[in-house]
């Protein structure tokens, strides 16, 4: 296997094409509506999903207590960026939360149970809450404009 199927499928394995295909659509909303978004607000969405599916994936665990902290401190931040991100945000970390919490390494799982792609619904809704609901939903905050 070549270097570049290599890295290719580390990336796929990562599900960091997830997270950017979500960002990508916010950007393309805002283009739509004639804005720009600025990169903390991508960066949000990004974090904060990516940290949304570790979480989903490992559960909360004393080794991955600090992954934790990073996803509520991403969710933070992507509120204090922009208000109307609230409700769409706050509902994304609720579910990350009821579906995340209980769930480990070492019992089966939201993804063994019932498939990949609800995991993907669970930890992109972040994704939804910091990029695409503000953009395409609410409005953009003219402190997030370019």
């Amino acid at each position: 296997m070549s270097l570049t199927h290599r890295v290719v499928n580390i990336y796929l394995k990562s599900q960091l094409h997830v997270s950017l295909a979500f960002c990508a659509l916010a950007w393309l909303g805002a283009q739509m509506v004639g804005a720009s978004i600025s990169l903390p607000f991508l960066g949000t969405a990004f974090l904060g999903t990516a940290l949304g599916y570790w979480a989903l994936k490992f559960g909360f665990t004393l080794r991955s207590s600090w992954w934790w902290f990073l996803f509520v401190g991403a969710c933070v931040f992507g509120w204090q960026l922009n208000w109307s991100q609230q409700l769409g945000g706050g509902l994304g970390l609720l579910m990350v939360l009821i579906y995340g919490v209980p769930l480990g390494q070492d019992r089966p799982n939201l993804r063994n149970g019932v498939g990949r792609w609800k995991v993907y619904w669970v930890a992109l809704s972040w994704a939804w809450g910091t990029a695409v609901w503000p953009v395409l939903g609410q409005g953009i905050d003219p402190a997030l404009i370019g």
